[in-house]
């Protein structure tokens, strides 16, 4: 993984010259024996120095790199965040008008049954006048 990227920022570096401290080297100075390292050489060792890479900018287009990856997944991450908070508020909105229809049919039910109670007993009295 380490040597994909390392290759990539190379060839990178062979289209557009020199990019953010990555020095081109010619394979004629590169000598056989010498193996370029990039985890754990010491300063001191020339194979060390062989690639040419500024740490510096190497770190900080890693960086870039990553930050470019990651962010379009945090950003969908807090869109599906504020998803999720939008749907408790509806939720949250549409049982209490669910509770409130409740409540106000329960009231018809009642005073419907009231005046069917009413109009009982005044069918009620107007048999007993007629008889």
């Amino acid at each position: 993984m380490e040597d994909e990227l390392v290759q990539s920022l190379m060839s990178k570096e062979e289209t557009a010259g020199p990019v953010a401290g990555i020095h081109k080297q010619s394979t004629e100075t590169k000598s056989l024996t010498q193996v370029p390292s990039i985890s754990g050489s010491k300063p001191n060792n020339p194979a060390s120095l062989d690639i040419g890479i500024d740490w510096f900018h190497f770190e900080t287009r890693i960086r870039k790199v990553i930050l470019e990856v990651v962010d379009p997944l945090t950003r969908k991450q807090f869109q599906c965040f504020e998803g999720v908070d939008e749907l408790r508020k509806l939720i949250q909105l549409v049982q209490g008008k669910g509770e409130e229809t409740i409540m106000r049919l329960e009231k018809l039910i009642k005073r419907n049954e009231s005046i069917d109670h009413i109009e009982r007993k005044i069918r009620d009295m107007e048999s007993e006048l007629v008889l």
